[in-house]
């Protein structure tokens, strides 16, 4: 609130307590008083200069005799002069009311009967004449303030105008303008000011948009989809021509041109730039334009000179153009509506000034808005008698960082005790600043003060630890000819729950709670699994759910750190855990949080593959597995066809990986987990070589792979294999002894238990292989379910080693 809108509704204020105690003297008069008693009480309070008190006596009088008489009858034979009217315009001018004064001198003059009366017409002259005298000097002292307040508003417009602060340039031109709507300096200013900071306006919504456009085709670009990074410097370049976009621009095509172009010959190069060309046409017809953009580069990579790319790419700029305009007016429409009901409440409230400074935000976005001329020219008039008053224009408080207002309350909330709150006050002398809460002066504030043509500026900053969790803020400003501006409103400190008390009550209550719940809970989960005959030891299939996987730790973590960089080759002896591990690296990538990549493993399982469906296959698995991630994007042609081959695997690869960028702020790896990959040592070299191609140049940056197989080592370290060199080589080992243990034991840890020793005699027995290991445990768990047993024994794993030849 305003200094404006306090003073408003305090004189309001002010003005409706009077009314309610004149209603009050005037109801309690009327119950058993005639007309001429009130008078005479009226009589009475005017010779003792008790005005208020007076006018309720006389409009008591009033409703029971609202007509003059030069020679009223009260009881018996006495007569008075009955000059209502005349003697409520005399309260009235000492009130300072001097138009309701007049008012009541003209009716009493046309009742007629004051002309009877040389007393009565004398007393009314001399009034009138000291209202006319009055009025002249109020008038005088107009004249004589009107270039003061011009020159302060002139003044301090100039000082925001050279620090580029528009906005409060315009508030405080309004002064002038509000005393002299006509002044041809402040117009113009205003007109200045108005068109500047429109057109800064647009200039800063085109710039923050092309600097969003350029980080993101950056960031496109660093990613590797330079496909969706050429069509967002194209979007940049529309709104401004720059050197350095254009090098951006120039850059991401030359790497899509590489990146499409490899490995293709003329037939497949015809066929993409067909299907890139159908996909943007029905992308435009759609309305989604950045892909029909995106697309778009794909087919100018391949043939920079096709003229139908370039027609479809510039209709798409101007559909674009188009839409972000209207997109533009239908926002600046809402923040217009909701600045104008904001200035119809600041003009209701009294708060004059502030309505100005909404009115011209809203002509800043719309300069010929009917209501907001209205709003301004209300404002001026009422601010106008306001400024006028001799020596009663109090400081003007404006605050920089006010706390947000919670909706529906009004009351202002911090989300921190430390509150600090920066402003600057206005005034034609130096001002001394107060800061209350609930009344009493509270924090420390430093101030700084000068002086610009005549206006005195002071700036403050003030700083305050709150104590409570509500209380009212005030900020008052006194200057040196007494006049006072307020700034008040309630503040709220919202303290966050893990600072409340709740939280620690929560916290102990726990503590004490969680060590028998802990225990109830494990002895019911133990008798729940043993009468389900539990046994979570899996021998044949691999392990899918990951608190069944045990082991490989060291293993995992190798493969992830060289994974953003390197393909892996796992090989090992059938049954080591090869597939089990894949499962898991794949639940491993999901959830690993790295900073600089995202990845998105696919499984694939190749056993019993040809080599005519092999593209087929991968592609089959990617857009399943991914399926939530490219919003229902599907293959460029059914993948389980014969007719689907290299060429739409590598138009799909493509569309993949821009799905897959635009959803991620982080660089995309495309990570396939293959299993079973010795089918390809039986595959057409040529499929081999092409997959190779994929991963070393097309998609180098952005696709890698995890490959296991049993006998791929010994075919894919010859130098004449297009897999030579290529992968980074694992074998596939038992596991360590502890990592065994930790097999053994841990998935039937608090139902069954291992006498001492046992442990190491499984892994002693089954070398530690996790395929025997499973084997050998799940026939224990099945003995001791049988013999309604919870120990694992010695004799058992002895029986059990007879039974699986160990």
């Amino acid at each position: 609130m305003s200094q404006r809108g306090a003073s408003g509704r305090g004189a309001r204020k002010g003005v409706s307590g009077l009314m309610v105690v004149l209603f009050l003297l005037s109801a309690s008069a009327a119950v058993g008083e005639t007309w001429y008693e009130s008078y005479e009480k009226a009589e009475e309070a005017l010779r003792q200069e008790r005005w208020s008190e007076a006018v309720a006596h006389l409009n008591s009088a009033l409703e029971q005799k609202p007509n003059s008489s030069a020679n009223a009858r009260t009881y018996g034979m006495r007569f008075v002069e009955y000059f209502p009217y005349l003697r409520l315009g005399v309260a009235y001018f000492h009130l300072g009311q001097a138009d309701a004064a007049l008012q009541a001198f003209e009716t009493e003059e046309r009742q007629k009967e004051i002309d009877k009366s040389a007393r009565g017409r004398a007393e009314l002259a001399d009034f009138r004449s000291r209202i006319e005298n009055r009025l002249k000097e109020e008038s005088a002292a107009r004249e004589q303030r009107t270039p003061q307040v011009i020159a302060e508003s002139l003044a301090a417009a100039r000082t925001f105008e050279l620090q580029g602060r528009n906005e409060d340039a315009l508030a405080a031109l309004a002064r002038a303008l509000a005393v002299a709507p006509n002044h041809p300096e402040a117009n113009r200013a205003r007109t200045r000011l108005l068109a500047a900071a429109a057109e800064l306006r647009r200039e800063q919504d085109r710039a923050e948009r092309r600097a969003g456009l350029v980080r993101e085709g950056e960031t496109q670009l660093e990613a590797g989809n330079s496909r969706q990074a050429a069509a967002t410097f194209i979007e940049a370049l529309e709104l401004r021509r720059d050197a350095e976009v254009e090098g951006l621009l120039k850059k991401a095509q030359e790497e899509l041109r590489a990146e499409i172009g490899g490995g293709l010959d003329a037939a497949e190069r015809t066929r993409l730039q067909q299907a890139g060309m159908a996909r943007a046409t029905r992308y435009a017809e759609e309305g989604q334009h950045s892909e029909a953009l995106a697309e778009l580069q794909a087919v100018l990579a391949l043939d920079p000179q096709n003229s139908s790319a370039q027609a479809l790419a510039q209709r798409v700029l101007l559909v674009q153009a188009a839409a972000r305009k209207a997109d533009a007016e239908s926002s600046t429409g809402t923040a217009r509506e909701a600045l104008l009901a904001e200035g119809d409440q600041l003009l209701a409230s009294g708060d004059y000034e502030q309505a100005l400074r909404t009115a011209n935000r809203v002509l800043v976005l719309d300069a010929t808005n009917e209501r907001a001329l209205r709003q301004t020219s209300q404002a001026y008039s009422r601010l106008s008698d306001f400024l006028l008053a001799p020596d009663k224009a109090p400081p003007a408080i404006l605050l920089d960082d006010a706390p947000e207002v919670a909706e529906g309350t009004g009351e202002r909330l911090v989300r921190s005790p430390d509150l600090t709150l920066h402003g600057t006050v206005y005034d034609g002398t130096p001002v001394e600043l107060q800061f209350l809460a609930d009344g009493v002066p509270v924090g420390s504030a430093t101030s700084s003060r000068r002086e610009v043509q005549g206006l005195w500026i002071t700036e403050f900053r003030w700083q305050h630890r709150a104590s409570s969790r509500s209380f009212a803020l005030e900020i008052v400003a006194l200057d040196r000819a007494g006049n006072r501006s307020r700034v008040e409103y309630r503040v709220r400190y919202v303290a966050p729950f893990l600072r409340s008390p709740w939280f620690a009550a929560l916290v102990i209550l726990g503590i004490a709670l969680v060590p028998a719940g802990l225990f109830a809970y494990r002895r019911w989960r133990r008798g729940r699994l043993v009468r389900q005959r539990f046994n979570p030891y899996i021998a044949g299939a691999p392990i899918l759910e990951q608190q069944r996987f045990f082991g490989r730790q060291q293993l995992r973590e190798y493969v992830l750190r060289r994974i953003s960089n390197n393909s892996v080759m796992l090989y090992g002896e059938r049954r080591i855990g090869k597939t089990s591990f894949q499962h898991e690296l794949k639940r491993s990538l999901t959830q690993l949080g790295d900073p600089v990549h995202e990845f998105f493993p696919v499984f694939v399982d190749l056993q019993g593959t040809p080599q005519e469906k092999f593209f087929g296959t991968l592609a089959a698995e990617i857009f399943h597995e991914l399926a939530p991630k490219l919003g229902g994007m599907e293959p460029s042609a059914p993948p389980r066809d014969a007719g689907y081959g290299y060429a739409e695997f590598v138009l799909d690869i493509q569309r993949v990986l821009k799905a897959l960028k635009e959803r991620s702020t982080r660089k995309v790896k495309l990570v396939l987990l293959i299993d079973e990959v010795d089918e390809l040592n039986d595959y057409d070299p040529r499929i081999n070589q092409r997959l190779r191609s994929l991963f070393m140049r097309a998609f180098s940056d952005n696709l890698v792979s995890v490959v296991s197989g049993v006998s791929i080592k010994k075919h894919w370290e010859r130098e004449g294999s297009p897999w030579y060199n290529f992968f980074q080589e694992i074998e596939m080992k038992p596991l360590d002894p502890e990592e065994a243990r930790s097999l053994i034991e841990a998935p039937v840890r608090g139902v069954f238990a291992f006498d001492p020793g046992v442990s190491d005699e499984i892994v002693r027995r089954t070398g530690g292989k996790p395929y025997l290991i499973q084997r050998l445990c799940s026939g224990l768990v099945d003995r001791l379910h049988t013999e309604k047993r919870q120990r694992v024994t010695r004799a058992d794993v002895e029986s059990a080693c007879r039974l699986e030849g160990l």
